[in-house]
């Protein structure tokens, strides 16, 4: 009896303890470049609603403070909500800051515990592209799950591309690092940038 009572409170404890945990899944489409690339200026744009609009802020601002530590200059803007704002309208806008390379973030869906936000058509097409994606963990309280499109475009070429699927806590600033490190070393990977 002894035995599966601390069976049961072992069991309660790693279900509660994987709950907490953090995922982050990056999707990159390969795209191996034939030299390394040397960009002097990236503006970075993103987009989404209400529900993304912190996400992808964050993630934005931690991109530029880490590209300004290699001597990249830098430059983000959030470009509005999709079902509220032409996007292509303020994109171009935003294009009028001289660059080499624009880096977007565009979310394509958010679930909240398990319930979903906001999916677009995009997402439809990317579970045909990618494949397998993170489970939502527990319900040790709340848990976001977003899946986000990333692209590095110079002039009209994708030079690299991701899907990018993130699970945290709501709140959790630690996971912006992580994202920003996962991104970074596929684009080093593939001889996109050398940071």
């Amino acid at each position: 009896m002894k035995v599966v009572v601390l069976l049961l409170l072992v069991c309660l404890f790693t279900t509660r303890v994987q709950a907490q945990l953090t995922e982050i899944q990056l999707n990159p489409i390969e795209q191996l470049q034939d030299s390394l690339k040397h960009y002097h200026r990236i503006l970075i744009v993103g987009d989404g609603n209400y529900m993304n609009r912190t996400l992808v802020n964050n993630l934005g601002n931690e991109l530029v403070k880490a590209l300004q530590q290699k001597k990249i200059e830098c430059q983000y803007q959030y470009l509005g909500d999709k079902s509220k704002t032409d996007i292509k309208a303020a994109l171009k806008q935003a294009e009028r800051w001289e660059h080499d390379a624009v880096l977007q973030i565009s979310p394509i869906s958010s679930e909240v515990n398990g319930s979903t936000i906001g999916v677009s058509a995009d997402a439809i097409v990317g579970t045909l592209l990618f494949p397998g994606t993170i489970p939502l963990l527990g319900n040790g309280g709340a848990y976001v799950r977003d899946d986000l499109d990333i692209s590095l475009r110079e002039n009209t070429t994708d030079v690299w591309f991701g899907r990018l699927t993130v699970q945290a806590k709501m709140g959790k600033k630690s996971i912006f690092k992580k994202i920003r490190k996962a991104i970074f070393a596929d684009m080093e990977r593939q001889n996109v940038l050398d940071l």
